[in-house]
């Protein structure tokens, strides 16, 4: 329980900081919003670690009150707004905890480290809203690297079977979120159920949308694989170490690769993911199978610049970057016709329907 002294010290800081936000207070803090703070924020939590990693105890408690200070300050910025309050911030806080620790505030007994946090990746599972994908709310304000590895061990955590039910209703395997990454692509989904191919464009200009429709088929590789065991050497192989450099390779790309799709600077687009292939090979040998890297070989001798295998492990289709008057090319090659891929400006279309 709080002691009188941390009582009186924390309605002073309080005090404090609603009176830099007065209108005859500090005019920095005044014009302070959620948005401006944000860089601020993410400064103090590095200058905490920062501490941490250097081992100096003495200075954590200026540290972690500067970082406090932020939460206290974008606590008052809602306060004033009418958006939440502190006693919201606390009651949910006090209320998460008790929740996601049953095992402590409940009937439930847990022996292990482990057995907790297989708990608590169980509860999140039952908090989370049903239409809603295993690896959502995962910061994509995180560094690239430690973003990868967090979507790694989500999927590892969920399992194969939870994200496919989850976020494709079939087995056919998981899209991976490089698909994402690369700006503009957003995302594909897969069904067997109801065979068809769903893909997503970004907010560009419809011109540069229609240029890469042209440029970018996809093909069915015919290939089913479970993703689960191919994601659970990927994760095992970056915490040894042994693919972390591929992985920053491949995200210090993912900016360039942006800014090349929305210029439409195709051949670009082609050579950045060939080389992202590559690293995803060096990253895990594995993780491309044996039919698809075939069909992705004889694809660039017949003409492609690049290509991206879209499912997880599975690899059950390929999206290829492939000049225009190269497509039937390409086609003879790979067995069979491209698909153009007409991308929208927000949500679904459907693109391809799979012959049985």
């Amino acid at each position: 329980m709080l002691s009188e002294e941390e009582k009186a010290r924390y309605e002073e800081l309080r005090a404090i900081i609603a009176r830099l936000r007065a209108p005859d207070g500090c005019p920095w803090d005044r014009e302070q919003t959620h948005q401006s703070l944000r860089p601020h924020l993410i400064q103090e939590a590095y200058e905490v670690l920062a501490v941490l990693d250097a081992g100096d105890v003495t200075r954590l408690p200026e540290e972690l009150g500067d970082l406090l200070f932020q939460v206290l300050l974008h606590t008052q910025l809602a306060d004033e707004a009418g958006e939440f309050t502190m006693t919201e911030v606390l009651a949910g806080l006090a209320a998460k905890l008790m929740r996601r620790h049953p095992h402590v505030f409940g009937e439930r007994r847990l022996e292990t480290a482990q057995q907790v946090v297989e708990q608590w990746e169980e509860l999140k599972r039952g908090e989370r809203a049903a239409e809603e994908s295993a690896l959502a709310g995962v910061p994509p304000a995180m560094p690239a690297l430690d973003y990868a590895r967090e979507l790694l061990r989500r999927a590892e955590a969920a399992g194969f079977a939870a994200i496919e039910i989850e976020d494709l209703r079939t087995g056919a395997g998981k899209q991976d979120h490089y698909i994402a990454a690369y700006g503009g692509v957003n995302h594909f989904r897969f069904s067997n159920a109801d065979p068809l191919v769903s893909g997503g464009g970004g907010y560009v200009d419809e011109k540069i949308r229609d240029h890469w429709s042209k440029w970018m088929p996809l093909f069915s590789t015919g290939i089913h694989r479970h993703a689960e065991p191919i994601l659970k050497e990927t994760g095992k192989r970056i915490k040894a170490g042994m693919a972390t450099g591929a992985l920053q390779r491949t995200l210090a790309m993912v900016e360039p690769m942006k800014l090349a799709l929305l210029s439409g600077e195709m051949e670009a687009v082609g050579e950045m993911l060939d080389k992202a292939w590559k690293h995803k090979q060096a990253a895990n040998p594995d993780a491309m199978p044996a039919g698809a890297v075939q069909m992705y070989r004889r694809a660039l001798e017949a003409g492609a610049l690049g290509g991206k295998l879209c499912g997880a492990g599975g690899g059950g289709y390929l999206l290829l970057v492939v000049p225009p008057r190269k497509w039937q090319a390409v086609a003879d090659v790979v067995g069979q016709q491209p698909v153009r891929v007409p991308y929208g400006v927000g949500g679904s279309t459907t693109i391809f329907v799979e012959q049985r």
